[in-house]
């Protein structure tokens, strides 16, 4: 059986799970917000090599990023 909980302890538990430590909620859990995900010096293989790399986010911010780098590549192009 669940106990039902009150709207202030509903919120706690939400910034909890879903604010970057400031109270500010972000919509984002994998980037945070910056549109960008970068595990350089993070992540390694089994033989102890470096693999980790940058890359644009899935979220909207991201996804803006990547708009305007591929316009800006159309515009380069001869």
């Amino acid at each position: 059986m669940m106990r039902p909980i009150s709207e202030p302890q509903f919120e706690a538990l939400w910034f909890d799970e879903f604010a970057n430590g400031s109270g500010v909620a972000v919509s984002c859990i994998l980037c945070g917000n910056s549109g960008r995900i970068d595990t350089r010096g993070m992540v390694f293989n089994g033989w102890g090599d470096e693999c980790g790399g940058e890359a644009l986010c899935i979220c909207p911010t991201g996804r803006k990023f990547k708009q305007q780098v591929e316009k800006a590549r159309r515009e380069d192009a001869p």
